[in-house]
């Protein structure tokens, strides 16, 4: 028999991922006194914090539904990607559009921003098989992680049953609520999102007395409100930054029960609303250096063309 070779070629994101590009942010805002009004510091314009909500909705829609039009492909069988962090989601660099200049206008080109957000790490992502009659079903139940990790949507940890909720398209809204919550604080959130005021007792030790939204406790069984996550105040002041639309939105998305959570159209179509009402994204989203990102130091390393160096690190 022929042996052949195949490659599996992938697209190269020079700017990192979303999880070592907020650094920078994270070290800034972490610092004791960041209402110090005599040092202004960085942060994200709204725009690029819609941009990537935008970006993950359309990628879960197109996982859901196999299209982001609203009736789905014939024969499509959902997908939930299950693990939408910081991490996994990687920059693409438009150099193409975002540094050069139209020559007659002398304006930036449109449309392109210069950071794409692109999802990435499929590893535990799933569709469900054709039962074939058999009465078990493999959701959630094949899919649960067998310990609490809050930095997770709430239904992924440990379900014991017998009601079981099903993974899904709801799922993924908390994990594009998760990655936007910590873009609006900029903090990377060890513990994922969480309230903002503290609480203290041997529940909450291990989490440095915050209270995980995912965690399934009393305190969270009511929806989140304005007053317990994203308030602006104490521990996360970055978050006063932004309007109430972002943040009502994002609030939503990270609530423990599914139900009262928005649908990925709801979100899409919320993130569109917000990017085509407002007249600064071209020029947010085209200036690179006002992101304030710590973009790979790899950039351009890896071009067509470009020499290799073995000896640069990250």
């Amino acid at each position: 028999m022929t042996q052949r070779k195949y490659r599996l070629y992938l697209e190269f994101c020079a700017g990192g991922d979303l999880y070592h590009a907020m650094d920078d942010h994270d070290h800034n805002w972490s610092l004791d006194n960041p209402d110090d009004e005599d040092e202004e510091l960085s942060a994200l314009p709204s725009t690029f914090i819609w941009h990537v909500i935008k970006s993950l909705a359309i990628s879960c829609l197109v996982l859901q539904h196999g299209t982001t039009a609203d009736k789905p492909v014939d024969g499509w069988r959902p997908i939930t990607h299950l693990d939408l962090q910081l991490p996994n989601v990687l920059l693409a660099m438009n150099d193409d559009r975002s540094d050069k200049v139209n020559e007659k206008t002398d304006v930036p080109a449109p449309d392109e921003p210069a950071v794409l957000p692109i999802l990435s790490d499929f590893g535990v992502s799933f569709f469900s098989p054709d039962e074939q009659g058999c009465p078990l079903s493999d959701n959630p139940q094949d899919y649960l992680l067998d310990y609490i990790d809050t930095r997770y949507p709430p239904e992924i940890q440990i379900q014991h049953g017998p009601n079981f909720t099903p993974l899904g398209e709801k799922t993924d809204v908390w994990g594009i609520g998760r990655i936007a919550w910590s873009l609006i604080v900029h903090r990377l959130g060890d513990y994922g999102p969480v309230r903002d005021v503290r609480a203290y007792g041997d529940e909450f030790r291990k989490y440095e007395d915050f209270i995980p939204v995912s965690l399934d406790c009393r305190l969270n069984r009511k929806s989140n409100y304005e007053d317990t996550v994203l308030t602006g105040g104490g521990t996360f002041p970055a978050a006063r930054l932004y309007d109430d639309d972002l943040r009502g939105l994002v609030r939503r998305c990270l609530n423990l029960k599914q139900e009262d959570r928005p649908t990925l159209r709801e979100v899409l179509d919320m993130a569109t609303a917000a990017l085509d009402g407002d007249e600064k994204v071209t020029t947010d989203l085209q200036d690179r250096e006002e992101l304030g990102l710590t973009l790979s130091k790899h950039y351009n390393q890896f071009k067509i063309g470009q020499p290799l160096s073995t000896t640069k690190q990250r």
